[in-house]
């Protein structure tokens, strides 16, 4: 796993890895936790304090990388999404006077490369369909899904998905995205929805196993093949005191 850790007096979010095994967590370096490659070999991280900065940090030994930012002067969204050869990979940014738009960029050198207009977004889960050609993204006029080619071509939206709805990955084929409407009440209802005809059906519905105080499923991932998912669940708990005999 690699996550943000941030509290405690620090002056950054400090970017960390945690293997599955139970041993502890290893610090990687300063930064909000941005996206690990698919070899398990690098991640990323960013630091927004001015000037904004991404870093490629070695899960092994080595020393971590700035990589380039052109003329990039913010870093938006909450991931990166990894293409699978673990060279390039997509991000949110946007450029001085500019709105967010999607990148790509290369480890090996170079600046980032602007694939999409201003207004699109990318969200949690992933956005990169499975033959890396595509990139579902958010619009955020519209508030609706639209499917980006990676290597230059016109974004077109998704019929069939509903404003507010999230891409949560793509099916194996390619054909069809997992979508879901983050932070309502559960049980959250994901949908497959059919990126071509717009067809939709209803794929799962997700219900914590104590829905105590929950308010809503967010930052949902589902592999391919849907035998897997990740998610996060928001929670609020309170207690309830009887005072008797005041005075």
């Amino acid at each position: 796993m690699f996550f943000t850790e941030s509290g405690e007096g620090a002056q950054t979010e400090s970017a960390y890895l945690r293997k599955t095994d139970g041993s502890p967590a290893v610090r990687l370096g300063d930064g909000y936790a941005f996206g690990l490659s698919p070899d398990g070999r690098w991640a990323l991280s960013v630091v927004s304090n001015p000037p904004a900065q991404l870093f490629l940090l070695p899960t092994r030994a080595g020393e971590p990388r700035v990589l380039p930012r052109g003329k990039i002067v913010r870093y938006g969204g909450f991931t990166a999404d990894w293409f699978a050869d673990s060279r390039r990979f997509v991000f949110v940014a946007r450029e001085q006077g500019c709105r967010v738009r999607l990148y790509t960029q290369d480890i090996r050198g170079g600046e980032p490369r602007a694939i999409s207009r201003e207004g699109l977004n990318l969200q949690f889960g992933r956005g990169l369909s499975p033959d890396q050609k595509y990139v579902a993204a958010i619009d955020t006029n519209d508030r609706k899904i639209w499917i980006v080619p990676v290597e230059g071509g016109s974004p077109r939206p998704v019929p069939g998905a509903e404003p507010d709805e999230l891409p949560a990955g793509w099916t194996t084929d390619g054909q069809s995205v997992y979508v879901y409407r983050p932070e309502t009440a559960p049980p959250t209802k994901v949908y497959l929805v059919d990126v071509a005809s717009g067809q939709r059906k209803l794929w799962k519905e997700m219900m914590p196993s104590d829905p105590a105080g929950t308010y809503g499923i967010g930052g949902l991932a589902v592999n391919p093949d849907g035998k897997s998912y990740v998610y996060n669940l928001g929670r609020i708990l309170s207690d309830l005191y009887l005072v008797e005999g005041l005075k």
